[in-house]
Formats: C-alpha cells, structure tokens, sequence
C-alpha cells in the first residue's frame, strides 16, 4: 500500500546571513516516518495560492509547534510577552488549516499548532498564561530541561475521537507552552484538561481526523499512548 504523504509545517527565525530560515525539529517528520507515513516539510512562503493544489496531493497536513501566532490574527493588541511571530508563516498556516477542513484532509495539530486550528475556525489564545491566567502549574517548562519530561496530567473527555484513541481517562504529557487556548472556535469541541482547567487538546466533530493537542507527543514516542496519536493520524490519512 502506497504510504500517505503529510505536510508539515515549520518555523521561521532570523538568520544574519541567510535573513530567515525555516526549520522543523527532526522529532515530528520522524514520528510520522516511524507511523507509516511519508513527510513533506511546507517552506513559509509557499504561495498562496497554489495551496489548493498542494492539498490535493497530500494525504494529511501536521500543523506543528513553534513561535506565537499575531494577536492581530484573533483581534487582540500585542502583549509584550508574545514573540516570534511571523506573518508569512501565519498566513500559511491558517489557509492550510481551513483548506484541510473543507476538504476533510485528515490534520494533526501540536502546541502552536492547536492553538492555530483554533484561531483558524475563529477562535482566541491567552497571550500569556503567567499575566492573564496564573496557575499552580508550570505550562512552560524551561528548554534546559529534557523535552520528554513529564509535566502534568490532563483529563480525556469521554465520547471524544481523542479518547477512543487513546483509551485512557488520564495522560501524563510534557508541556512547552506560554500560550493556551482561551475562547473555543464555534466548531471545536474541548476533549482534554489540565487539572487548572486549562484547554489542553480539542477536535472537530464530524471530521475524519481533526485533533489538536496542546502538549508534544512527538516527543514522548516511547509512550504508547502518545504514539498512537501519530499512528491514528496516519490511518487516517491512509484510507
């Protein structure tokens, strides 16, 4: 059986002699590699309007983690604490996302990447957790600190695509993030928490295969929970 091709998108940062570069951390084609599927890294400035046809050819898009989406994207003022944010990569993304929606192209999104499928369907973010939603848990583990570290547990709503994936109640998750989903997109339904409530993964109903998750199960591949996320992707993607 042909192996399915998924798009996965990537980061942007300064570089003084290149003036940007693109980027992915190796851990999300590999995860998708070792799931069965084939992965196909998507530059920031692929056109437009040429993602149509792109969409076509793939089997499944990975809306991956990385810089903070602009606040202009979900109608907020800059916070100062929000950074790394690149328009090209958030126009990108967010036609890519709506794109994979309406042709029910199976989609997977990490971290930033569950925070864009939100804003994408018209959803909004907390800017910056510490200021505008304190907590008794650390969201952001530091980058000194191993990306496989466990840093909370989330709670898996029951009757979710989620939850049938994974078959748990509770999950054990990393977590690399300043930002969250705040205002659920009409469309989303919320499938897991933190135990401070916060939104930790979404889906959309309906769909083949719509999840976003908040935490980094490309990490934590040793775990069979987090790896069935990947593997479950994939399936999707290969029907």
């Amino acid at each position: 059986m042909k192996k399915p091709v998924i798009g996965i998108t990537v980061s942007r940062k300064p570089d003084k002699v290149e003036g940007f570069l693109d980027f992915v951390p190796s851990a999300y084609p590999t995860a998708v590699r070792i799931a069965g599927g084939i992965p196909l890294l998507i530059p920031n400035d692929f056109p437009l309007d040429e993602l149509p046809g792109l969409v076509n050819d793939l089997a499944g898009v990975l809306l991956s983690g990385g810089g903070d989406v602009h606040p202009s994207r979900y109608q907020q003022e800059l916070h100062p604490k929000t950074h790394h944010t690149s328009s090209e990569r958030d126009a990108l993304e967010i036609h890519l996302a709506q794109l994979a929606v309406q042709s029910d192209l199976p989609l997977l999104g990490i971290c930033r990447g569950h925070q864009l499928l939100n804003i994408a369907l018209g959803g909004s973010l907390y800017q910056h957790l510490p200021d505008e939603r304190p907590s008794n848990i650390n969201h952001s583990t530091p980058d000194s600190i191993a990306k496989d570290h466990i840093a909370h547990q989330v709670k898996i709503a029951e009757e979710s695509a989620l939850h049938h994936i994974l078959e748990v109640d509770t999950l054990d998750v990393n977590s690399r993030h300043h930002q969250a989903v705040s205002t659920p997109a009409p469309n989303l339904k919320v499938t897991a928490y933190a135990s401070d409530g916060l939104i930790e993964a979404c889906e959309l109903a309906g769909h083949r295969f719509c999840i976003g998750v908040q935490w980094h199960p490309e990490n934590l591949q040793m775990m069979p929970e987090h790896k069935k996320v990947f593997t479950s992707f994939i399936a999707a993607a290969s029907q």
